[in-house]
């Protein structure tokens, strides 16, 4: 009775130890990408996630503007219109009883609203490529700095080298007396100067 007591919290203890790894192995991969190895949570963290969001951001802006230039050919054509029916201010719009005229002029009113929708868009979009940038040019400076910087062991066998040499030219200079480094320096001047 003992062991088939044992046997079961064996089993139900490996029963537990088996489902908790497959509830992390489970979250682990909602939580991660497949197809390109990245974590799923949107935010960056390396040079090559920051690079092609970069790429990516620029092509939305792109469409955007294209999107923008569409809309404002279709806008133009719409202004195009109202003129050939002889309305050019809102006074002419007022005195208009044409239908024509009036539904040129609730779609203009429509072309207006989603061009000013969209640019507001884009500036968003624009502030995004610009924050991206500036990470990226952090990361730039960052890996040249850590190019350019001393490792600790580097900076303490230099200062080794420093304080070893310090004490060599010291050694060497107490043996000159300072009126023998005098009439050199005299004598080194002169020379020079001729």
């Amino acid at each position: 009775m003992k062991n088939l007591h044992s046997f079961v919290t064996l089993v139900l203890l490996a029963a537990v130890c088996v489902m908790g790894y497959l509830w992390v192995v489970n979250q682990r991969g909602e939580n991660f990408d497949t197809n390109n190895g990245t974590a799923k949570s949107g935010l960056l963290k390396t040079e090559p996630e920051f690079r092609d969001k970069l790429a990516e951001l620029r092509m939305q802006r792109d469409k955007v503007n294209r999107s923008v230039k569409r809309l404002e050919n279709l806008k133009g054509e719409t202004i195009a219109h109202l003129k050939s029916k002889g309305i050019s201010s809102g006074d002419d719009y007022l005195k208009s009883s044409d239908p024509d005229v009036k539904y040129a002029v609730v779609n203009l009113k429509a072309w207006v609203a989603e061009i000013d929708s969209i640019k507001g868009q884009l500036v968003h979009n624009d502030n995004a490529i610009t924050g991206v940038e500036t990470m990226l040019d952090k990361i730039e400076r960052q890996r040249i700095s850590d190019e350019a910087t001393l490792s600790d062991e580097e900076y303490l066998e230099l200062q080794t080298i420093i304080v070893d040499l310090g004490e060599r030219l010291q050694v060497e200079t107490d043996f000159m007396e300072d009126e023998e480094l005098g009439k050199l320096l005299d004598l080194e001047m002169t020379d020079s100067s001729d």
